[in-house]
Parts: C-alpha cells; sequence; structure tokens
C-alpha cells in the first residue's frame, strides 16, 4: 500500500527530466526532437529507438510544460501522447551519460519504489481519456 498520494504530473515530470535530452541532441545532430511523438499520432505506435523515445519524452516535458503546449488542454492528444511515452519506456535504463542527477535521485527515492502504483495511475487516466475520446468519436 502506498503510504503517500502519489501525483500523475509529478511522476511524468520526474520521470521525462531524469534524461538529459539536450546532451543527447548535441550528440545526436540528426534527431528531430518531435518526429516520434507525431509519427505516434498519426499511427498510434511508438517507432524509435529507448533512446530517441526518452528524447522524445524529454523533449514534450520541455513543451507541455514551459513551451508552445503549454495551453495544451490535460486530456488532450499531446499529454495522452506523453502518458503513452511514460507507459512505453518509464523502465528504460538511462546511460550515465545521459543522466540528470537531481531528477534520477529524485525519482529512485520517491517513485522507483512506488513504480507499480505509478503505471497504474498514469495507466488509468490515460485509459479514461481514451474512453472519453472514443466515445465523443
Amino acid at each position: 500500500m502506498v503510504d503517500r498520494q502519489l501525483n500523475e504530473h509529478d511522476i511524468l515530470v520526474c520521470c521525462a527530466l531524469r534524461f538529459n535530452g539536450y546532451g543527447y541532441q548535441s550528440d545526436h545532430s540528426s534527431l528531430v526532437p518531435h518526429k516520434a511523438v507525431s509519427d505516434f499520432l498519426n499511427t498510434g505506435r511508438w517507432q524509435a529507438s529507448d533512446l530517441e523515445l526518452l528524447a522524445s519524452f524529454f523533449f514534450l516535458q520541455r513543451s507541455l510544460c514551459k513551451w508552445d503546449l503549454v495551453r495544451e488542454p490535460i486530456n488532450g492528444e499531446y499529454w495522452q501522447a506523453f502518458r503513452s511515452l511514460f507507459l512505453q519506456i518509464n523502465g528504460a535504463e538511462i546511460p550515465e551519460t545521459y543522466q540528470q542527477q537531481e531528477y534520477c535521485q529524485q525519482w529512485n527515492r520517491e517513485f522507483l519504489p512506488y513504480r507499480d502504483e505509478c503505471v497504474r495511475l498514469v495507466r488509468s487516466v490515460y485509459e479514461r481519456n481514451q474512453s472519453t475520446r472514443n466515445a465523443a468519436l
């Protein structure tokens, strides 16, 4: 049983910021940060390597919480893509080169011990939003 209240937003943000997307982008100049997200929105499938997905997750967090997508509704397609990415890569290993230590430490301390509950929470929000979106069609 979880002895503290888990917050979906905190889980998603911390998980995304564990990966240094800027460093990865610097090392991989061919990376187009939102290509995997665009492809997912068009096909419903993630089609990239784990590192590319981690970079996409990082840049999608930046967009949703700081940049061009800050006005995106919490149940909108980009937040759903963000949740879907979390469900896809929350257990992916992050090479030491691309670890952001502050967030890795926070993840390991506050969320990793409750990872199953974190996944259940994000999945329940994702599925509820999918059901609502499908019912509206």
